[in-house]
């Protein structure tokens, strides 16, 4: 029974709302790869679910454990809870064994397993760049709240967490099947994307951070400059458009317009509005334009 509340409790420290995220982004790299599904793909997609969700969210936890105490926002089964002292060892634990399958996932997907089924993955020129990417992907998600770079309290600079986050899944996807540098300009362009979503999530999350005396970009040079910063890398990717479809354009270009206006009146509620907007639409748009063309 006591394994069981384990779990139990390793599944709620994982945000059950934030698993599909990573997969989502790796499955993209894998169609631009234009790479094929079987187990040892789908094995390294989920773990990009639950145990690096486990990892990441865990250790968060761990060390934002007092200030969440007065953060309104941590109430939340699928997007997070406040952390009992008693519980921090076992969560501790469940972050080591999320990193340990998430690495051994890596292992095995890009073949430096040798295993009876390495033939059904492509040949090893890219294995590697797989393995790196998988690290790269843990250690941002590791010392995002680990002392003493804690990057979550190092505005601008925490910004790279989402960056890497999302550039070390869409890689691990598309190393499978293609090298790193065949992917040209569209990855780190797209990852502009999510920096800008992040800095957005920091403004909407600025009471709540205030509150909690965490210092983000938007606590410490205030909402508006949140909102211009993620206003900037739109800019950015409207006008170098890593990708031709109409679909992901019109996003773009309306995204581009939100953010304006949310720059001249950088309140909560329209924050909140656009990042809810800006998010789900986003991966709807990059996935049309990547799969249909259109």
């Amino acid at each position: 029974m006591s394994l069981l509340k384990t779990f139990w409790l390793w599944i709620k420290v994982s945000r059950p709302g934030h698993w599909p995220i990573l997969p989502l982004i790796f499955l993209l790299g894998l169609i631009d790869a234009k790479g094929i599904f079987n187990w040892f793909v789908l094995a390294q997609c989920l773990a990009l679910s639950f145990p690096i969700e486990l990892t990441i969210n865990g250790l968060n936890d761990i060390y934002d454990q007092e200030t969440d105490l007065n953060n309104p926002r941590k109430n939340s089964f699928w997007l997070g809870s406040v952390l009992e002292k008693k519980d921090i060892s076992k969560v501790f634990v469940g972050s080591i064994f999320g990193t340990v399958v998430v690495l051994l996932s890596s292992l095995a997907a890009s073949g430096i397993f040798s295993t009876p089924w390495n033939n059904l993955m492509p040949i090893s020129a890219y294995n590697w760049e797989n393995l790196f990417w998988t690290i790269v992907g843990l250690v941002f998600g590791i010392i995002y709240s680990i002392p003493p770079i804690r990057l979550k309290e190092r505005p601008i600079l925490s910004l790279s967490t989402y960056a890497f986050g999302f550039l070390s899944a869409y890689f691990m996807g598309y190393t499978l099947f293609g090298s790193t540098f065949q992917a040209g300009i569209k990855p780190w362009i797209l990852s502009l994307l999510v920096v800008a979503l992040g800095s957005l999530a920091f403004l909407v999350d600025y009471a709540a951070d205030l509150k909690a005396k965490q210092i983000t970009i938007a606590t410490k040079f205030g909402p508006r400059i949140s909102a211009l910063i993620s206003l900037f890398q739109y800019f950015v990717v409207l006008i170098t458009r890593p990708f031709s479809s109409i679909v992901s354009l019109i996003y773009t270009v309306l995204g581009t317009a939100m953010l304006i206006f949310l720059s001249y009146k950088p309140t909560h509620k329209l924050a909140k509005f656009c990042l809810y907007i800006l998010s789900a639409f986003g991966g709807l748009a990059i996935f049309l334009s990547t799969i249909f063309h259109i």
